[in-house]
């Protein structure tokens, strides 16, 4: 079996972004080109080497793909323009799409991205028409009722009788608690602004119109917030992109995709999901 090529390239302004383009044996000259960026401050491999596996078995289907350190991050050294962290992001993903479109001809692109990289590819997705489909891997979560039901009846569940009896003694001498940020609180960082119920949905439900494939992939690593598979058909079961996306939930996939047991059932799933981008469909809910 011939492996797919790996080179380094140098984009941006003065090339001082870096990133590492895979391309298949046989590019098919249909398909879009597919971004993979960093993960919080974790170098452009992604989390144990995640991306690195997801561009070569994307190589296998004939996709070409770049692998992005940002500013600031892995290899790529901070930005001097002084514009804010969020805009320059998507300058670097902008970069990174027009360095593949200038040197393969590519005119679409998909992305994954996980963690913080889901956040990215949800603003780039607003702001770039080239963009044909993401995949944001925990991105935004929004409890429900049920979230908070569950949360408390897990942790009921794994005390025992003794501490139980100790619980009352503890809530009266508990400090008083800061309240986490809200959904839709202002930040200084308009990316990195919570959006609320309404805003995700308005968005999700524009780019779907517009055609994009979306597909919402979330772990079991967030079970305060996100801890039953159908909490996003509870909460926009009612809005139409729900018929148009694909949406997982899996009990056995860790955030950073730690196991090999999770790292091949992320791959198979994005890969599916991929071949759905290939064949001109946007999935299936399920």
């Amino acid at each position: 079996m011939i492996e797919p090529t790996e080179t380094i390239a140098r984009f941006g302004a003065d090339e001082r972004l870096l990133g590492i383009v895979t391309l298949p044996v046989q590019r098919r000259p249909d398909a879009p080109a597919c971004l993979l960026m960093n993960a919080g401050v974790v170098h452009r491999i992604g989390p144990h080497r995640i991306n690195v596996k997801l561009a070569r078995e994307l190589a296998a289907l004939g996709v070409a793909s770049i692998r992005v350190d940002l500013s600031g991050l892995g290899d790529s050294p901070p930005a001097t323009g002084g514009v804010h962290s969020s805009t320059q992001t998507v300058m670097d993903l902008q970069a990174a799409m027009d360095h593949m479109e200038r040197t393969l001809g590519v005119r679409r692109f998909i992305v994954f991205g996980l963690c913080s990289g889901s956040v990215h590819a949800y603003w780039l997705a607003q702001k770039d028409a080239r963009i044909a489909g993401v995949v944001m891997f925990d991105s935004y979560v929004f409890p429900t009722f049920k979230t908070h039901v569950l949360r408390r009846w897990s942790r009921f569940r794994t005390q025992s009788w003794s501490r139980l009896a100790r619980k009352p003694l503890e809530w009266l001498r508990r400090e008083p608690r800061i309240e986490p940020r809200k959904e839709g609180e202002e930040s200084n960082d308009p990316h990195m602004k919570y959006p609320t119920r309404a805003d995700f949905a308005r968005v999700l439900n524009d780019l779907t119109a517009r055609g994009m494939s979306i597909y919402l992939y979330y772990s079991a690593s967030f079970l305060e917030k996100f801890n039953y598979h159908g909490q996003m058909h509870d909460l926009f079961g009612h809005e139409p992109f729900m018929q148009r996306v694909r949406y997982d939930y899996e009990t056995d996939v860790d955030h950073t995709v730690t196991s090999l047991h999770a790292q091949r059932k992320v791959l198979a799933s994005v890969v599916d999901w991929a071949q759905s981008v290939l064949a001109g469909s946007s999935g299936s809910s399920t």
